[in-house]
């Protein structure tokens, strides 16, 4: 599912960058990206914790829901930057759990059982 609103693209994914089958109750893996369309400004997104602020063109949330670690497809990154760089991931304890690493093109993003993974383009 796919939404545009104000120059931002929201868009739903399961694991393999596919649609979601929201019908699905075996689906434990949901995950979205929001991307600015040629804004200079970019996002202005504020994570849970009020010190941590994402800007960037794009971001990219995934939620595992299910006992099992899950490798989620990264979707290309938006014109305008070159990567992806994991920011947040809720299955690290603190002060881990807030990081910056740059994850590779091509490799997909670890989501470990019952965590959320935030990602920022960069």
């Amino acid at each position: 599912m796919k939404r545009e609103k104000a120059g931002r693209t929201l868009k739903w994914s399961s694991r393999l960058m596919e649609e979601p089958n929201w019908e699905d109750p075996e689906t434990n893996v949901l995950a979205f990206t929001l991307r600015s369309a040629g804004s200079t400004q970019g996002l202005a997104t504020e994570s849970l914790n009020a010190s941590t602020k994402v800007t960037g063109r794009g971001v990219f949330v995934a939620f595992n829901c299910g006992g099992e670690p899950a490798n989620v497809a990264l979707p290309v990154p938006p014109v305008g930057t070159t990567t992806w760089w994991k920011i947040t991931d809720s299955a690290m304890a603190p002060p881990f759990d807030r990081m910056e690493v740059e994850c590779p093109s091509g490799i997909p993003c670890y989501a470990a059982p019952y965590s959320s993974v935030v990602m920022e383009a960069r």
